[in-house]
């Protein structure tokens, strides 16, 4: 056994109506990952709500995303490589729009010093001198 494998727990994974399942890769303070297979015929639709923002990554398959706060809602189609954040307290449901759905889930702790940068600035107006 070497020594990263020491500090390494497998993933946790159970079922969200077989044949979908839910594994948990990494869960840590700074840093949690999970992978779902989502199979249409057992999981069609899957809610989600959670207590920090968490980026959703499609690696295969298409949904639909609704995101629901007390004073708006938003409606998403997400297709293979795309993601999006889950702000922490929203109620966000998923529809399965393909036979199966592979997706990440990854969470991080905010950092609150960030700040926002100002307005992109062109940098190249697609000439070969700029």
């Amino acid at each position: 056994m070497n020594l990263a494998d020491h500090n390494t727990l497998a993933p946790t994974s159970y079922s969200l109506g077989e044949p979908s399942k839910h594994t948990i890769i990494h869960q840590k303070n700074d840093l949690f990952v999970a992978h779902e297979h989502l199979f249409q015929n057992a999981t069609p639709t899957r809610f989600y709500h959670h207590q920090a923002d968490t980026f959703l990554f499609i690696m295969k398959g298409e949904l639909y995303l609704q995101q629901s706060t007390p004073k708006n809602e938003q409606e998403s189609v997400l297709k293979k490589h795309q993601g999006i954040w889950l702000k922490a307290l929203t109620i966000n449901s998923i529809t399965l729009l393909s036979p199966t759905v592979e997706l990440c889930l990854i969470r991080m702790p905010s950092t609150t010093n960030t700040t926002k940068n100002d307005a992109l600035k062109k940098v190249s107006s697609g000439t070969v001198e700029s």
